[in-house]
């Protein structure tokens, strides 16, 4: 069954990507400062995303009761003290 996928998978991303490499005719404008501020939601959707995502994790981490291992390093740091 898993067979079948593959090549039907490879062909439908062979297919979006030609279909996204055609040149198609542009009836409309958009001006270098509307064309910046799209960027900008964009790229404040992306790293907003990822604080939420690490929030998540974060959260089933404690939940679950998993701690993350200590470095020999800190150890050391924290004898001396």
């Amino acid at each position: 069954m898993g067979k079948a996928n593959v090549p039907r998978t490879a062909f439908l991303v062979t297919l979006s990507a030609l279909l996204l490499a055609t040149p198609k005719p542009a009836h409309a404008y958009v001006d270098p400062g509307s064309g910046a501020m799209i960027w900008q939601v964009a790229v404040a959707a992306v790293i907003g995303s990822l604080f939420y995502v690490r929030r998540i994790f974060t959260w089933v981490r404690d939940h679950l009761g998993i701690r993350a291992a200590v470095p020999a390093s800190d150890a050391v740091r924290t004898d001396r003290n």
